[in-house]
């Protein structure tokens, strides 16, 4: 009744229809995507990160795209989502970041992977390594999040300072 009022053009649209409609969209996104990162022509910086879902108790790793088109411009796109059923070893994150890079076929333009402090990405990398060839002859930068670094400090430096604030309060 209240649609009618509204929008009288409006016609119902099935679920069925709207899956597809979806799935049609994601595949034209997705293959646009592909063919943008296969006429990049500079190399590619990844960010990866995990995190957990505190209410769902599962765990989920991204990895995003970094790099400047053949226009000059810089691009970031996320291109993997993946849940994590196993636990955070270095082999399992080395696995999913590597399905990602073979989804896009992007290993040989892979210059640096950026990662959290964990020691579990530490050993991922290391597992990554011999798979990735970079431009500048198989070496993969590893870079630690400086945010995530930052954010290290600053809850050890309050853990320290946090008795005399609670007195200055």
């Amino acid at each position: 009744m209240i649609q009618r009022a509204f929008c009288p053009q409006y016609s119902n649209v099935s679920r069925k229809t709207t899956k597809k409609d979806i799935i049609k969209s994601y595949s034209e996104k997705l293959d646009a995507l592909r063919q943008s990162l296969s006429a990049v022509t500079f190399s590619i910086a990844l960010t990866s990160d995990i995190w957990t879902s505190s209410h769902q108790r599962t765990s989920h790793l991204s990895v995003v795209a970094h790099y400047i088109d053949n226009k000059y411009r810089l691009n970031k796109r996320v291109i993997g989502f993946k849940g994590i059923d196993e636990s955070h070893t270095g082999d399992a994150i080395a696995s999913q970041i590597m399905e990602v890079i073979q989804e896009y076929g992007i290993a040989n333009r892979v210059v640096s992977i950026t990662l959290d402090n964990a020691s579990a990405n530490t050993s991922a990398m290391k597992t990554l390594e011999p798979y990735i060839q970079s431009y500048i002859g198989g070496y993969v930068l590893h870079q630690r999040c400086v945010c995530h670094i930052i954010n290290l400090i600053v809850q050890a430096g309050m853990s320290q300072v946090s008795q005399y604030l609670r007195n200055i309060r």
